[in-house]
């Protein structure tokens, strides 16, 4: 038992050292070290996004922009930001990503609503979950009709952002937005028309 619990300490002693290693590797600027910290901890960053969202996929998409959020710390911030610590580090680690996932719910839910609202509107009407799942699904079909301009900005809308937000953040202006929403809504209405 002494053996097997020296043996234990002495593993965590060495795990805990690459990690330090890592992390001041990283702090010098050393991108590759974030990567390999990344693939080492790999399934259990990616296990914490997918007990949140539900869905691998997601999850590993999310995990991807917590990395490149940590790529574009300035190497010159990025001992004080982290206090020079990988525990605090690794912490933040999984909180970006929890916040990342928790976004994304928030996302996904307020498309939900907005889009009911819309078939609410329309007159159709949904009267249970499957329905309501079975809906969502059939847009989201109807969606991959879209032209990529289309789809971007029919999804930050749907997202909730105003015309004017999204002209900004797409760097194209207002009545473009404007006008390929009316257009995207014609050409939905038609899909739908179509599918049902």
């Amino acid at each position: 038992l002494y053996y097997s619990t020296f043996y234990f300490f002495v593993l965590m002693n060495e795990k805990t050292s690459i990690e330090n290693l890592l992390f001041s590797r990283y702090c010098k600027g050393e991108n590759e070290a974030l990567g390999d910290f990344f693939i080492q901890e790999w399934d259990k960053l990616v296990f914490s996004a997918y007990s949140i969202v539900k869905d691998k996929e997601v999850a590993a998409d999310l995990l991807a922009k917590v990395l490149e959020r940590l790529l574009n710390i300035e190497v010159s911030e990025r001992a004080e930001k982290f206090e020079n610590s990988f525990t605090y580090y690794k912490n933040t680690i999984y909180c970006i990503l929890r916040n990342l996932c928790l976004d994304y719910i928030k996302v996904e839910a307020n498309r939900k609503e907005i889009l009911m609202e819309r078939f609410h509107l329309n007159g159709t009407t949904v009267k249970n979950g499957v329905e309501e799942i079975f809906v969502f699904d059939a847009f989201k079909n109807c969606m991959t009709e879209l032209g990529m301009q289309q789809h971007k900005i029919l999804t930050l809308h749907l997202e909730g952002y105003k015309n004017d937000e999204i002209a900004t953040k797409l760097n194209i202006s207002y009545n473009t937005v404007r006008n390929t929403l009316t257009t995207t809504r014609a050409k939905l209405k038609k899909l739908w028309q179509h599918f049902f």
